[in-house]
């Protein structure tokens, strides 16, 4: 039965695991493998999809509370006209309220820009070859 299994492409343990699970039905087995395989890889995508907006959210910032800076809001922001990185410095100084900071671009967009401009967001850049300086103590490099 475990040979039938393994002949699908499910190795031993997981095999067993299934026919346990299925009574030993080995269709069911099958199925239940596929669909757990299935959902292993959605949630694998998920979570690397997750990744990934936080990595690029982290680009802009965080806001006083921490939040991370609201992509789609963001995004939004730019559909209207307004640049990235002062729509982004506009959603951190109010906490990603997106008439807020609407608001703030319309009445105080001077003070926004400058701080936009002084932002400094963290970029990830080519790795510099060390410059620790060895030390020779004793005969021998520290």
């Amino acid at each position: 039965v475990v040979a039938a299994l393994a002949s699908m492409g499910i190795d031993g343990p997981e095999a067993t695991r299934a026919l346990r699970f299925c009574d030993g039905n080995v269709d069911a087995a099958a199925a239940h493998v596929m669909d757990a395989r299935a959902k292993a890889e959605a949630a694998a995508e998920a979570a690397a999809k997750r990744r990934e907006t936080e990595r690029a959210a982290l680009r802009f910032g965080r806001a006083a509370s921490g939040a991370l800076v609201d992509l789609d809001v963001l995004a939004s922001m730019e559909t209207m006209g307004f640049d990235r990185a002062v729509a982004a410095e506009a959603l951190r100084a109010t906490e990603n309220n997106a008439q807020a900071a609407l608001d703030a671009l319309a009445f105080d967009r001077d003070a926004i820009e400058t701080a936009a401009a002084a932002a400094v967001f963290p970029r990830r850049g080519p790795r510099l070859a060390s410059t620790r300086v060895r030390v020779r103590r004793g005969g021998a490099y520290h």
